[in-house]
């Protein structure tokens, strides 16, 4: 019996290693939001650095719009990375129409899913709108390593975001239409897979594209990494590999000659 429970520690850190655990959480975030003129030129933008979990920000730097970090909530462990900014719009006044809004948000540090796991992404979105007609396009993406945003692009320039390699980037879109709350599509949307090669960042971006109507409008979503899911005879060969370590531990002590 003294010499089980030595042995059953070993059991039992073998499955937790098998099944995984907690791993420390992102460092931070990084949030950009640019103004762009009909042409896709930078007509004013802003950047926010430092930004915790649960953090709220009202970006005042652009020339026609208000835009608002509602909610930033990461929940990042057992083995999965989910994030769900939320922000509201404010198209201030007519000079806002024809123009769009490019907002970016970056996380850096997640190692859930740890590194070598294969991965993808899946995230759903839905904007709502008061009088603010726009064209909406949600991407989600993960880079290996920890990113940081370029420098803030000059007025007048073209831009539309971190041009690293992007992994597992989902897609959806849709609009903003007037006194209407609706969801992206495709509902949920799914990345390809990808590996995650170490520490990795978490990007996204939301373009509010071609406004037609000032206003004000708001958009919400939720987004996963996660590892794909291993065949079903792996899970269980893995799964039971303990127990039949143990049971021809068992076996072999039970056959041991008597001295």
């Amino acid at each position: 019996m003294m010499r089980f429970r030595n042995v059953l520690p070993v059991v039992v850190a073998a499955v937790a290693a098998m099944l995984g655990g907690p791993d420390s959480a992102r460092a931070g975030y990084s949030f950009r939001v640019t103004e762009l003129n009909g042409a896709g030129q930078v007509v004013a933008t802003q950047t926010q650095t430092g930004l915790g979990n649960a953090a709220s920000f009202t970006f005042t730097g652009l020339t026609d719009f208000d835009v608002t970090l509602v909610n930033n909530l990461t929940i990042t462990g057992g083995g999965v990375t989910k994030a769900t900014p939320g922000f509201s719009i404010n198209a201030l006044n007519p000079g806002s129409i024809g123009k769009s809004v490019l907002i970016e948000v970056l996380g850096d540090s997640f190692v859930n899913p740890s590194v070598g796991t294969a991965s993808f992404i899946s995230a759903n979105a839905g904007p709502s709108a008061n009088t603010l007609a726009a064209s909406l396009t949600y991407d989600s993406s993960v880079i290996n390593g920890n990113a940081a945003l370029t420098a803030a692009p000059s007025v007048g320039s073209s831009y539309s975001g971190i041009t690293a390699a992007l992994l597992g980037t989902v897609e959806l879109k849709g609009s903003m239409g007037n006194n209407v709350s609706s969801l992206l599509t495709p509902n949920p949307g799914q990345g390809s897979n990808f590996t995650i090669g170490g520490p990795f960042s978490f990007y996204q971006t939301i373009l509010i594209g071609n406004v037609t109507t000032a206003g004000t409008g708001s958009f919400s979503s939720a987004t996963t990494v996660q590892p794909t899911p291993a065949p079903a005879g792996l899970v269980l060969g893995l799964t039971g590999m303990p127990v039949l370590g143990l049971f021809g531990w068992l076996r072999r002590r039970k056959a041991a000659p008597v001295v």
